[in-house]
């Protein structure tokens, strides 16, 4: 046979056995959102814009404010580097609001591709609906591992305060991810820290997204309401698996059989002249 041939064929062999890796469309969703709150009504307006470079489908917010839920009206498509502004009114009454204070919105931003994949975005902020009492001093933070199939975050609850603090904990996730402990509840005596841990498990998040996630501390104190904010970063990465080391060991072999190849062929083609 050719010696031309043999080497043509070698490299569709090597080539065929490497992994193929390609450039996919994306979806980036940028939200602004503004509260303005009074005793008498809590005014949201939301504004999204599409800073990726494919068109999003069926694109609306999920809103919860204390007992109160709502779905706002979705937006059939939105171009790239299109926007829209929802607004919606909440009663202060009828959420739960009771006391003067900081509340937390929750807002989660759902959205598809061209494909119908659901995606999302999750956000929470802050307001006060009348100005409570004093700041005290009581924090949390967040940790996170990677997730693969599944994953983990650590919160850690500091109560600086020289009073026991007792309230209720939830978190807010993309709606790729969940966890079986989202919310509950927590009592931390003067001066004590505590910890929590989330099990996170990927309900379909793609590897290489990366989420920013959030807990959300609420208590009544000396008449007032608190919320205490904690947020982080999570990534999901490839999960582990058996033929990853399989794949190593052939694309290992192929580039040295191409070097190979290589030295050959200019060999043989040195030896012709």
């Amino acid at each position: 046979m050719n010696k031309k041939v043999i080497f043509v064929f070698g490299l569709v062999v090597i080539f065929g056995l490497l992994p193929v890796s390609g450039y996919g469309s994306y979806i980036s969703m940028v939200m602004q959102t503004t509260v303005t709150a009074s005793p008498e009504k809590v005014e949201v307006t939301i504004e999204v814009q599409n800073n990726g470079d494919e068109p999003a489908v069926k694109v609306y917010p999920e809103l919860q404010l204390g007992s109160a839920e709502v779905t706002l009206a979705p937006l059939n498509t939105m171009a790239v580097n299109d926007s829209n502004q929802w607004t919606h009114t909440f009663l202060p009454g009828e959420a739960g609001l009771k006391l003067n204070g900081t509340y937390p919105l929750l807002i989660t931003l759902i959205y598809h591709d061209l494909n119908m994949y659901a995606m999302s975005t999750p956000e929470v902020v802050l307001f006060e609906l009348v100005k409570g009492g004093k700041e005290l001093s009581f924090t949390g933070r967040i940790e996170t591992t990677d997730v693969r199939d599944t994953g983990q975050v650590n919160l850690t609850l500091d109560n600086s305060t020289d009073q026991a603090v007792a309230g209720q904990f939830r978190m807010l996730l993309p709606k790729e991810l969940t966890t079986a402990n989202k919310s509950g509840n927590f009592e931390l005596q003067a001066n004590q820290t505590s910890q929590l841990r989330f099990p996170i498990t990927n309900m379909g998040a793609l590897v290489g997204s990366s989420y920013k996630i959030f807990t959300i501390m609420e208590f009544d104190a000396s008449g007032s309401h608190y919320c205490v904010l904690a947020s982080g970063m999570i990534k999901v990465k490839k999960p582990v698996d058996k033929e990853s080391g399989r794949f190593l060991i052939i694309g290992g072999g192929s580039f040295i059989f191409l070097i190979f190849l290589l030295m050959v062929f200019f060999e043989l083609r040195r030896r012709e002249n």
